[in-house]
């Protein structure tokens, strides 16, 4: 059997859909089962990076707008095509219910990964991994009466990598090592600099890394940070994010997909959004003691940052408790291998 992937990656809605796709099809590949991402977006530098990794992907002809016809159409064609496709995965807020019946009757199950909760889906299986206000109630007039829904953290798709290994240990609450990821959204570089400025300013300035991804300027903004901040060591794409995780005692991140690798490495963060759908993730990871929310990022200024820096100096025991509790949030796959594979494997 093999899986179908539909999702897209660009400047705008960043990675996240094709990294959440991505973490899976990895999984399902080490017990056997292959797959193929099909996207109308997605940026050369992640094509490169899944070229890397052996997985597979094919890209769309038609225009990326929500329900074109010639996605359908293409979609369709690759599944006869492919023969042995069972499962279709779809992780793209522009496509609901329209899309999905046209598609469903051609596969054993169809799969739909959302965290918006805003429009119909036609499916058998719903996975939200984020932090919600009574998520039994969210896609109740979403999703029909019979549809498997997987929610909360414990099914965050993480690659094999971000798994808690037994020599791993728990932040000391310094400050020595700090990782700076924004994503991969448009206009990423400005709201960078804002976090360098700040960490400038520092009296003991950590030893500081920026992962820019796969931003659409990257090449701008690594030779604007090289010139401006020769002390910080600037990352393009990198396939060791694990490893780069692991070696900070403290990140700047988002609230997406990273948001559960760091958790799951139990890695503390000062959190700020970049898009509407993470404002719950940010508030509910603060109040469960895992991150320390510090605003939007288009609104935040340098000495916002600064106030921040000087508060995760001043509170190291607080850090620790990030640690252990981003690490209680999202436990790992074990606890969700079983019933994710039992479910792709029994259609």
């Amino acid at each position: 059997m093999r899986v179908l992937f539909r999702a897209d990656a660009d400047g705008e809605i960043g990675s996240g859909h094709v990294m959440r796709c991505t973490a899976l099809a990895t999984r399902l590949r080490k017990v056997g089962i292959d797959s193929v991402l099909v996207a109308a977006r997605l940026p050369a530098p992640i094509q490169k990076w899944m070229r890397r990794e052996n997985l597979e992907f094919r890209l769309l002809t038609g225009n990326s707008s929500p329900h074109p016809e010639t996605d359908v159409q293409e979609v369709t064609q690759l599944i006869l095509d492919c023969a042995d496709v069972g499962v279709v995965v779809v992780d793209h807020y522009g496509l609901d219910s329209r899309w999905e019946e046209k598609i469903r009757p051609l596969v054993g199950a169809l799969w739909v990964i959302d965290d918006l909760a805003n429009r119909p889906h036609s499916c058998d299986v719903l996975l939200d991994p984020g932090l919600h206000l009574e998520p039994d109630r969210r896609y109740r007039d979403w999703v029909p009466t019979n549809c498997r829904q997987l929610l909360g953290p414990t099914y965050a798709l993480l690659r094999p990598e971000f798994d808690f290994r037994p020599d791993d240990k728990l932040a000391d609450g310094s400050l020595a090592n700090l990782l700076i990821y924004l994503g991969s959204g448009r206009d990423m570089g400005p709201k960078i600099v804002t976090v360098l400025q700040a960490v400038s300013e520092l009296e003991n300035r950590p030893k500081t890394r920026v992962l820019l991804g796969p931003l659409p300027d990257s090449d701008a903004v690594r030779k604007h940070i090289e010139m401006s901040y020769p002390h910080v060591q600037v990352i393009g794409t990198s396939s060791a994010m694990a490893s780069l995780l692991r070696r900070a005692n403290l990140c700047v991140g988002v609230c997406g997909v990273s948001a559960w690798e760091r958790c799951s490495l139990g890695i503390p963060t000062l959190t700020a959004i970049t898009a509407p759908n993470q404002i719950d993730d940010a508030r509910l990871l603060e109040e469960f003691g895992a991150t320390k929310h510090v605003g939007d990022a288009n609104r935040l200024t340098s000495n916002d940052w600064l106030e921040s820096f000087v508060w995760a100096s001043d509170n190291p025991q607080y850090l620790r408790d990030m640690s252990e509790k981003g690490r209680a949030l999202v436990p790992g796959w074990t606890e969700a291998e079983e019933t994710v594979l039992e479910l792709m494997t029994n259609v």
